[in-house]
């Protein structure tokens, strides 16, 4: 190489590191702009969520708040990926899943796949235990009330396909205490025919539509998002729909859940969980196509309580189960160590 070559050489490589200076300024604007645009659309998103309840049009209490998916600002990504590669390990156990998060003292939320619709099965047991409360508000004596299973309940019962059967003896009484809480807890379908037919139906309406849901209609199925059935948690956890005292006691009762699997069995032993479970057979002619399993509820765990809301779908329970605890460890492990 000359001498003549070598400033030509130079000018030509302080030319290449100039333009990639300039390349990276350039983008770094360019990122730097579409980070505060998502920034700004983020914040434009927030907004209170209210109850809505007829009989008090001038009160309309905090539910909470409400915004875009915190992923959109890059929040919560390395947990959602962990928790798709929990599903993803599972293989073919799993047909469809759906995820919805919320850190429960920043507000902040993600989904997966959360706005796909499941039918809940016994997860609406919570909404009418909440009515049967709300109803108590108005009439203390409400929950010592003795109700009775009748043999045209049981019959009802039993002829529910794939239900498992009441617990309850029928001619004996119970108060509507006791049967919410065997309804929650154990998830007895009798105490919930027993409920549904004692609880004032307005009452019940409102439960939904004081977080703007469907209510459920007596024929046909009832379907619900993810991110919709926590409505349910969030107002009970924010003490909202009912007192303090009453959603205490119903998320009281359901941290004595008997369904050990899913959430439940995810998250390291002593640790509170409050959640419903429900199960939902897809079948055609007497055949199992599908099952539905999905489980929802708060996990009280000492640095960031949250709210987890998993609904599958495949072909064992077994496996929808396993898959769920799986996604329930991912997010425990994540959570205490801060989303790292």
């Amino acid at each position: 190489m000359t001498k003549k070559q070598l400033p030509a050489l130079s000018l030509r490589i302080i030319g290449y590191v100039l333009l990639a200076a300039l390349l990276l300024a350039v983008g770094f604007f360019i990122g730097s702009g579409w980070e505060a645009r998502s920034y700004q659309n983020f914040l434009s998103s927030l907004h209170l969520v209210r109850q809505n309840d007829p009989s008090t049009p001038f009160v309309h209490p905090i539910v909470g708040f409400s915004s875009s998916d915190a992923l959109s600002v890059n929040q919560f990504v390395s947990l959602s990926n962990k928790i798709k590669a929990s599903f993803s390990a599972n293989g073919t156990d799993v047909d469809r899943y759906s995820v919805y998060f919320r850190d429960l003292n920043s507000g902040l939320w993600f989904g997966i796949n959360e706005n796909a619709q499941y039918d809940p099965g016994s997860m609406l047991k919570v909404a009418l235990a909440m009515s049967a409360y709300k109803e108590a508000e108005t009439d203390p004596s409400f929950l010592t009330t003795n109700e009775t299973y009748t043999p045209a309940l049981a019959a009802i019962d039993q002829s529910q396909q794939f239900a498992d059967p009441s617990e309850l003896v029928v001619g004996q009484s119970y108060t509507i205490e006791d049967l919410i809480q065997k309804m929650l807890v154990d998830s007895d379908n009798g105490a919930k025919d027993i409920l549904g037919n004692t609880v004032d139906q307005q009452i019940q309406d409102e439960a939904y539509t004081s977080i703007s849901l469907t209510v459920p209609s007596e024929t046909g199925e009832y379907q619900i998002s993810p991110k919709q059935y926590a409505q349910f948690f969030r107002t009970l956890y924010g003490g909202t729909f009912l007192n303090d005292t009453d959603s205490n006691t119903l998320l009281s009762l359901m941290s004595h859940d008997t369904f050990t699997k899913a959430l439940a069995s995810g998250i390291p032993a002593g640790t509170t969980i409050s959640h419903k479970w429900g199960e939902h057979v897809v079948s055609t002619d007497n055949s199992v196509n599908a099952l539905e399993l999905s489980d929802c509820g708060v996990i009280y765990d000492q640095k960031h309580p949250y709210l987890l809301c998993v609904m599958t779908q495949g072909k064992d329970e077994d496996d929808l189960a396993t898959a769920i605890a799986s996604s329930s460890a991912v997010v425990y492990q994540e959570t205490e160590g801060d989303y790292k």
